[in-house]
């Protein structure tokens, strides 16, 4: 993929603001765009995996809200967008875009 400046122009004004937890569930939804077979819904993701691996219960439920609140802004900005299925999201066409501009070494589905 050939980055021009005007790419690298609109990716800052696509990222600028982004959290590092919104850059954490850009990739997570990517990743979850990826897998095809044995998911409730094909495309989608959820933050159950990345929350199960908290033991103590309050922080998880900090780590839950913040998550939350991310996917809420996330959503507001046309990244993200609700599935069938609660607590499960998927990118948009525009979120595909800038989480593969994030992750330029990721790799789609042929």
């Amino acid at each position: 993929m050939v980055i021009t400046e005007l790419d690298k122009e609109w990716l800052q004004s696509q990222t600028r603001k982004l959290s590092a937890l919104q850059r954490k569930l850009l990739r997570e939804a990517l990743r979850g765009s990826r897998r095809r077979d044995g998911e409730v819904e094909p495309g989608s993701f959820g933050v159950q995996s990345m929350m199960s691996q908290i033991e103590d219960g309050q922080v998880r439920a900090r780590k839950r809200a913040a998550a939350g609140l991310s996917i809420a802004r996330l959503i507001k900005r046309g990244l993200l967008e609700r599935c069938c299925t609660r607590g499960r999201w998927r990118l948009t066409l525009k979120g595909l875009d800038v989480a593969l501009r994030l992750n330029p070494d990721f790799n789609l589905p042929t």
